[in-house]
């Protein structure tokens, strides 16, 4: 019995083959290599999705911000936030002071964090902006007479233009108020 179990261990032993072919070892980079393409592309994707959103909080903050500054001021419109910008400025820096406020439109290269702060034709109107690190742009008009619009520009490798009408479409979306 022992020498039938050893002679088929060894015939076994004989048939095996050392390793595997060149073509199997091809197929398997293939299919890792696709795999890391998608995984790759999903992440980016991701990432993308996240600078923008980064971007959306901290204009919704600053956007409070502005509210609870201006409830402090007592007034209707945003004349009680400061006299100039640079007192607007201030007043919004201490009611929110994670943020980073910027006296009119953010400069190329701006932290997602802050927050660009451009004044209206009058009081009754104020338009906040944000950037995030992909060159997208996102706006804010708030205005005591109407709505409070939203609206997102692409400017890559440039400031966001403190004008936001040129070629920014202000909407509110029923998905999530902003449009992308």
């Amino acid at each position: 019995m022992k020498a039938r179990i050893q002679e088929a261990l060894r015939r076994r032993h004989q048939k095996e083959d050392d390793g595997f072919t060149l073509i199997e070892l091809l197929v398997v980079i293939l299919i890792i290599a696709i795999l890391a393409a998608v995984g790759i592309v999903a992440l980016l994707s991701a990432l993308d999705s996240g600078k923008k959103s980064a971007a959306k909080t901290s204009l919704r903050s600053a956007m409070s911000a502005v509210k609870s500054a201006q409830v402090g001021a007592g007034s209707e419109d945003f004349s009680g936030l400061g006299a100039d910008h640079a007192a607007r400025v201030a007043t919004l820096v201490a009611a929110e002071p994670d943020l980073t406020f910027v006296n009119g439109a953010l400069p190329d290269g701006s932290e997602t964090n802050s927050i660009g702060v451009i004044a209206g034709a009058d009081a009754s109107q104020l338009i906040l902006n944000s950037q995030d690190s992909s060159g997208n742009c996102f706006y804010v008009e708030m205005n005591t007479d109407a709505a409070t619009r939203y609206g997102s520009d692409s400017a890559p490798n440039a400031a966001c233009p403190a004008d936001p009408s040129g070629g920014t479409v202000f909407t509110k979306s029923q998905k999530d108020g902003w449009t992308v």
